[in-house]
């Protein structure tokens, strides 16, 4: 990314471009089971383990273990270029004005190739030799699906905003602002009803347009800082994961239409020079608006939450710090809460995280100019066991996946600062 800044006459301005070049190789192996290494076929045997089938018995080399497994290879190349260009206008002594344009490039190419290794000459019940056997693989000429997708999308967003500045420690403000979310292609192709694959699910851009009026403020000599804010933004084809509960696989896909709005304040306050204080409040208030007819077959519904979106949220946090002469000791803790939330588009019991207050403390000691500093810190105090992620597709697979939080955590941190 460039950018070029500068001020001219009443206008201070903005002006870049930004180049985005991703290139992933993935591939997904699941072990279908093996047989220590038994060799059924007659193929010669030399440097191989053998096995004795007498008596009901298998004998095999010890310390080897051949298996078959199922490669799922994934490429997918992005790129993605933009141009942009921001200005504020000073009217008068007190209003501004800001306008911006953003144009965004985006293309994502996609390839899969899945095959079953057998190379290892693993005895099996499905009587697969013993080669590499492509499935959902360009190499398979049955296929019914492309195994190679591309797309392209291009949009240009726009950025009003209206400044009112009465004084040098109050600023009031309104903006409106449009986002730009590109499409893409599902992570891989589903299992249809005659036991091959289909073609993979593609989904659209995402776009929002964002408003947004508050105040920013300082006041009691600049020892209290208070930003008010209250927002809505309105989002068409919303991205989202959705469970194909036929094939028990997520897909990305264009949900709905919705709306989020809500509310967030700032506080921070400084009423001696040692002592600090830090909170901050969101209020958020989620609905959709118009579903996709598609995702209603998930179990969507209208009266369900977005995915990560906590009705509350919060944060307080206070510090301390003494001179010492030789050195200064600052003592921090923080505290953070979120109100009940879900991981996924369909709110089941399933994948909902309760809500949970977290807090975390800090010990400083900096040495002389404060190059050298010297911490410890503990992390998930009072050890709160809360879910990180979830997938719940107990309903088509019976099978529920969970990521839990890491427990209490104590450290130490010795830092050096170069320069000045």
């Amino acid at each position: 990314e460039l950018q070029l800044t500068g001020e001219t006459g009443r206008f201070r301005w903005l002006v870049g471009a930004f180049y985005y070049d991703e290139n992933v190789d993935h591939v997904n192996i699941v072990s279908l089971g093996g047989n220590n290494g038994c060799l059924p076929f007659s193929v010669p045997t030399s440097g191989y383990p053998v096995c004795n089938f007498a008596a009901g018995q298998q004998y095999a080399t010890p310390g080897i273990n051949r298996k078959i497994t199922n490669n799922q290879a994934f490429e997918l190349d992005v790129k993605a270029m933009a141009l942009f260009g921001q200005t504020t206008i000073r009217l008068t002594d007190t209003w501004s004005a800001t306008l911006g344009l953003r144009w965004t490039d985006e293309e994502k190419d996609q390839a899969y190739d899945f095959f079953i290794d057998n190379s290892a000459r693993v005895a099996n019940a499905a009587g697969l030799p013993p080669i590499v056997f492509p499935t959902f693989s360009p190499r398979n000429p049955n296929n019914r699906a492309p195994t190679a997708y591309n797309a392209s999308w291009s949009k240009t967003t726009p950025k009003v905003g209206l400044e009112w500045k009465p004084s040098d420690n109050v600023m009031y403000y309104a903006s409106w602002a449009q986002g730009f979310k590109s499409g893409g292609f599902a992570g891989r192709p589903n299992p249809n009803s005659t036991g091959t694959f289909g073609a993979i699910v593609p989904y659209d851009p995402e776009e929002m347009d964002s408003y947004e009026i508050g105040v920013k403020s300082q006041f009691a000599e600049d020892r209290v800082r208070l930003n008010v804010a209250v927002f809505q933004s309105k989002y068409e084809g919303i991205q989202l994961l959705a469970l194909d509960v036929q094939s028990g696989f997520f897909n990305t896909l264009n949900a709905a239409e919705s709306r989020i709005r809500g509310a967030e304040v700032e506080l921070l306050a400084r009423p001696i020079p040692q002592f600090e204080l830090q909170m901050g409040l969101g209020y958020t208030d989620d609905e959709y608006q118009e579903l996709s007819p598609g995702v209603q077959i998930s179990g969507l519904t209208y009266d369900m939450h977005l995915p990560l979106t906590p009705e509350l949220n919060g944060s307080l946090g206070a510090q301390y710090t003494w001179d010492l002469g030789t050195g200064a000791l600052s003592l921090r803790g923080d505290y953070t809460y979120k109100s009940e939330f879900w991981y996924e588009a369909v709110n089941s019991p399933g994948n909902r995280q309760g809500g949970f207050g977290l807090f975390n403390a800090r010990a400083t000691y900096a040495f002389g100019d404060g190059k050298w500093s010297v911490a410890a810190y503990g992390l998930n105090l009072t050890d709160k066991v809360y879910s990180t992620n979830i997938q719940d597709i107990v309903g088509p697979l019976g099978v529920r996946f969970e990521s839990i939080s890491a427990p209490r955590e104590w450290g130490l941190e010795v830092r050096y600062r170069f320069g000045n």
